[in-house]
C-alpha cells in the first residue's frame, strides 16, 4: 500500500472536510458539522457531486468517507448523501460512494 497524504478543504458553510488520498483511494474525513441547515445540506450535495466528478476524472472508482461511529448526525448525513457503510477501520466507520444513490 502506498503512503497517503492529506489536506483540509476550507469550507465556510458550517462543516469541515479533510481529504486523504494515495494512488489507491481517496477518503473524505468529516470531523465536524457545526451547523446543519437545508442550505448546508444543499451545499454538501453540490460539492459531493463536483468532487465525485473530479475523483472519476483522475481515475478513482469510488470515494470513501471515514467518520466517528459516535457522531450519529454525520453518519445519518452520509446515508442521506448516498454513501453506503462498508466496515470499521482505525476506529472509524468507513463508507463508500460510487455515484449511485
Amino acid at each position: 500500500m502506498h503512503a497517503s497524504k492529506d489536506f483540509n478543504l476550507p469550507i465556510s458553510a458550517g462543516y469541515e472536510v479533510r481529504i486523504e488520498y494515495n494512488e489507491d483511494f481517496v477518503i473524505l474525513h468529516l470531523p465536524s458539522v457545526s451547523k446543519f441547515t437545508p442550505g448546508v445540506y444543499k451545499d454538501m450535495v453540490c460539492r459531493l457531486y463536483s468532487f465525485w466528478e473530479f475523483a472519476q476524472t483522475v481515475g478513482y472508482k469510488a470515494v470513501f468517507a471515514a467518520v466517528s461511529p459516535s457522531d450519529k448526525k454525520i453518519n445519518r448525513l452520509l446515508d442521506n448523501l448516498g454513501f453506503k457503510f462498508i466496515n470499521y477501520g482505525e476506529g472509524e466507520k468507513v463508507y463508500i460512494y460510487t455515484g449511485d444513490k
